[in-house]
């Protein structure tokens, strides 16, 4: 009779054969191992393990069941797959059980048991909790085994080096990658509205193209890392999970459509390749439900139902649109998920065929200058909960935008910029789909051309050109535009005037023309003989110089002790139409006045908060200056100020801006850190999250905003060396690779230029201080990172010129150039150790020699 230690060898050995590969057939035989061993009664050594086996017998039985688990979560077809997970899961667990004299394991082969437990400890799936406790704890076991003997350690190095060659890439490797896309993923959405950005559709597919060319990812890798670290991103962005939907769902789609057709015309891969690729990478997603499962709980939590919600999950919403893109067909969405039904279409697509009108038209009709703006603010919330519709809306938004800027059309457009800065999610939408500096570049030049003189209603005119600077303030800060550099085919205009008004200034130091102007409003506004503001006022003022005086206006109000009347009657019209756009400089005027003048003048208290509890405060003017208001309710002088409503500004802020009443005492507490050290905490952030297999995130514009781009990249060389140092190659080579080399807007300064002709200087001057061991180790990463980003960024020139035709270098200097300055700063240190060190490496790449084959020469000239 055969036994069950037999029985569950013997079973293991032959699941390991393609041929037996179905889910059910090897559920049954493993069920069949664990019922019997559970009605046998005994320990799991002496019924699944014969107490006569040896310890190397065991540990190769149990890297057996390691691979059975490794198939159910890989190779296995969808359906059943969660059941042999389960038993497998089990069967392992009782295996690992059963070893506990590692003394007579030969150091390599408990090298290659380490390195093969090791890759399914950091599969990206969710293993079940007893899995990964005892595959820790046998790592563990089988570490002391090994001791510190340096040979065990090269021969583990070996068995991966040939675990590689043999087509099974090493988890740090680019097979299990998602330090690549996970921080371009993070980039986009958070760098969203800018160039290069996922808003700008040639600029995202030119850096999908550089990705493709410098991994030399098959189709099938591209789509599966891609898709796989898209969802990882959802699933740890709890507070933006929302954008991470609309983005996945909503933008990717429409960008992989535009992506196949340029990657089709340049690479071998045919668009049938792509679209089996597409059908791979779905099925590695819907094979991890731990993966969806997250995502749909994350979403749950941070938005509630309503009776537009679709009542779809997650996943369902991207076949949906996946389908529409005609990059996956309905065939294959039921093979992923047979209880997938195609829908027509949303209620908002339904009610516009009730209509009668094409999709398109209804949502001009219900933004147009005839809805109300709450009207239109709600119905959009109906657009951002139906990612499908996101495309529609921001085409349609974007288009009438351009439109009414080129007719000169002040109603229609001063009414769709209130709309699109009073919603919450108008602009978030656009910013996914349109690059936000277009939608600032029309509205500036628009601004410059508009003539108030011979419009018929100046008050209504003026009335809609402050929506107008509302709306460029508001996206200028929100999404941290550069305000003096706002550029758009070869032309530059600067909105630096829109935020330079904030301060009060010396009436007697202007000049002549806004002097004169100056008094004419002074009188309007603050003299009780004054009839109000009259037409006449309003045509020979440009906004650009009212906006000017404005905070100067109420600032000189407030010094001059006017009557309470007089004085509420002037400020009442900052909180009309008329005027009410001018209040993010007044607000942040008067509050700079406030904190110098001593002591405390309640008058300019008792105005900042006339300004902030009127009903017709614009929402933008609230979120833009929260921080200062939040600033000023925490000053301890204020208690005995009893005209002054802190709980009733406390709440409104918090209305306004979604933020929970317990937030706000913490914000002190976070300002304390500096902003120098916290550019340093998010690299190493960053690089500790890479390092343990987690989506990355490094916001590298944030960080070159409280430091210097070479303190930041010597910050960024002595955090990535620590891994480096650790033969971390692909984590410091990925990171390296997206600080250096992925296109970045106009607001950050190329770092790549920077870091080779200044840094790289300094770097090799600091090896040669060094020991010899060190400066090894130290050239080895530098050279690393130089190969690595200057070869990035050279399929990253081929790609833009390709993509979009423009010639101009993305990142400073053509990449051809940049090897050629290299060069020859090598070739001055090569009297230098790590100089010498880095040049030979650099010499003996093939890929880099075969990327720059006129290096060498260079660096022998």
């Amino acid at each position: 009779m055969l036994s069950l230690a037999t029985y569950v060898s013997t079973f293991l050995q032959a699941a390991r054969s393609s041929e037996l590969h179905t889910a059910s057939t090897l559920d049954l035989l493993c069920r069949v191992a664990l019922d019997a061993h559970y009605s046998s009664g005994l320990s799991p050594i002496g019924s699944i393990v014969s107490f006569t086996e040896t310890p190397v017998t065991i540990l190769n039985t149990i890297h057996d069941a390691m691979e059975l688990l490794r198939a159910s979560y890989t190779e296995l077809s969808i359906s059943h797959s969660h059941q042999i997970i389960s038993s497998a899961s089990e069967l392992l667990v009782l295996l690992l059980s059963c070893v506990s004299d590692y003394s007579q394991i030969p150091h390599a082969q408990a090298a290659m048991h380490y390195t093969n437990a090791h890759r399914l400890l950091t599969i990206p799936y969710r293993l079940e909790p007893e899995v990964r406790q005892m595959l820790e704890s046998y790592l563990v076991a089988l570490s002391i085994s090994m001791g510190d003997d340096t040979k065990a350690a090269e021969e583990a190095q070996m068995i991966q080096s040939m675990q590689l060659t043999l087509g099974k890439p090493d988890v740090q490797g680019s097979g299990r990658d998602i330090i690549t896309f996970g921080l371009m993923l993070h980039q986009w959405v958070d760098q969203r509205g800018h160039d290069y950005e996922v808003g700008c559709t040639n600029d995202a597919i030119a850096t999908l193209i550089a990705i493709l060319r410098w991994t030399a990812w098959t189709p099938t890798v591209f789509y599966t890392q891609l898709l796989t670290t898209a969802f990882m991103c959802l699933a740890q962005s709890a507070g933006m999970s929302i954008v991470w939907k609309a983005f996945i769902v909503g933008r990717l789609p429409t960008l992989l459509t535009s992506f196949e057709a340029a990657a089709t015309k340049g690479d071998n891969a045919s668009q049938a390749d792509w679209r089996n690729a597409m059908s791979a990478a779905l099925e590695y997603i819907f094979r991890r439900p731990d993966l969806v499962i997250e995502c749909e709980h994350v979403l749950s939590r941070a938005s509630g139902h309503s009776e537009d919600d679709l009542c779809r999950p997650f996943n369902r919403d991207l076949l949906q649109s996946l389908i529409r893109h005609e990059l996956i067909d309905v065939d294959y969405a039921l093979q992923l998920d047979p209880s997938f039904t195609m829908e027509t279409g949303s209620r908002l697509f339904a009610e516009a065929q009730e209509a009668g009108v094409d999709f398109v038209l209804y949502i001009e009709s219900r933004i147009g200058l005839d809805i109300e703006v709450n009207d239109a603010c709600a119905w959009i919330n109906r657009i951002w909960r139906d990612c499908s519709s996101h495309h529609f809306f921001a085409q349609v938004a974007f288009n009438r935008f351009i439109q009414f800027t080129k007719s000169l059309n002040a109603d229609d457009l001063g009414h769709l910029c209130r709309i699109l800065y009073t919603s919450d999610y108008a602009l978030e939408i656009l910013s996914l789909h349109v690059k936000l500096t277009e939608v600032v570049f029309h509205a500036l030049r628009f601004l410059d051309e508009y003539d108030c003189e011979s419009v018929g209603n100046p008050q209504t005119a003026v009335s809609h050109l402050g929506n107008i600077i509302l709306l460029v303030q508001y996206v200028i800060i929100r999404y941290q535009l550069n305000p003096t550099s706002i550029s758009m085919m070869d032309q530059t205009i600067s909105a630096a005037y829109l935020f330079s008004s904030a301060h009060v200034q010396d009436v007697g130091t202007l000049p002549t023309e806004e002097a004169v102007a100056f008094s004419a409003w002074f009188k309007a506004l603050f003299d009780s003989n004054s009839e109000g503001i009259e037409d006449t006022i309003l045509r020979s003022t440009p906004p650009k110089l009212l906006l000017r005086l404005s905070s100067s206006l109420i600032a000189h109000a407030l010094r001059s002790k006017l009557e309470t009347d007089v004085l509420k009657n002037g400020i009442s019209y900052f909180t009309s139409e008329l005027l009410s756009w001018t209040l993010f400089n007044v607000v942040r005027g008067v509050l700079r006045e406030f904190e110098a003048i001593k002591p405390v003048n309640p008058a300019f208290l008792e105005t900042i908060q006339t300004f902030v509890l009127s009903p017709s405060c614009p929402r933008p003017v609230i979120l833009l200056c929260k921080d200062q208001l939040y600033d000023l309710l925490s000053l301890k002088r204020l208690k005995n100020i009893t005209t002054f409503d802190v709980t009733a500004i406390r709440n409104k802020l918090n209305e306004v801006t979604k933020r929970n009443a317990s937030d706000t005492g913490k914000m002190a507490v976070a300002n304390l850190q500096s902003w120098e050290a916290q550019s340093k905490q998010d690299i190493h952030n960053a690089i500790t999250a890479a390092s343990a297999q987690k989506v990355p995130r490094l916001n590298i514009e944030n960080c070159l905003r409280f430091s210097t781009p070479t303190k930041f990249l010597h910050s960024f060389w002595c955090e990535i060396l620590i891994p480096g140092s650790m033969r971390e190659t692909e984590t410091v080579k990925r990171l390296a690779t997206f600080v250096l080399a992925m296109p970045r807007s106009s607001e950050a300064p190329p770092l790549l230029p920077i870091f080779l002709h200044i840094v790289l200087p300094s770097l090799i001057s600091n090896i040669d201080l060094q020991q010899q061991s060190e400066q090894s180790i130290a050239a080895d990463v530098l050279a690393t990172v130089i190969s690595s980003a200057l070869i990035a960024a050279a399929h990253l020139d081929w790609a833009v010129r390709t993509i979009s035709g423009e010639h101009k270098p993305v990142l400073g200097q053509h990449s051809p150039a940049l090897v050629r300055q290299l060069a020859a700063e090598l070739r001055n240190v090569r009297n230098r150790q790590a100089g010498s060190l880095v040049a030979q490496k650099l010499a003996a790449s093939q890929s880099f020699a075969s990327n720059f084959p006129f290096f060498v020469t260079e660096l022998n000239a």
